[in-house]
């Protein structure tokens, strides 16, 4: 037996998977500017 999800269900998925995207976007903006960071300090560290 199929089970069909109403457009209500659907638009709530589809909400959730939104945030979700929005939320992984925000991790890998924050994620490479932490990569920049600790490159820029190792460079520092070789100066030395």
């Amino acid at each position: 037996m199929l089970n069909k999800t109403s457009t209500e269900e659907q638009a709530e998925v589809a909400r959730v998977f939104k945030d979700v995207r929005e939320r992984a976007t925000g991790f890998d903006s924050a994620s490479s500017k932490l990569d920049e960071f600790m490159t820029d300090l190792e460079s520092e560290d070789d100066l030395e």
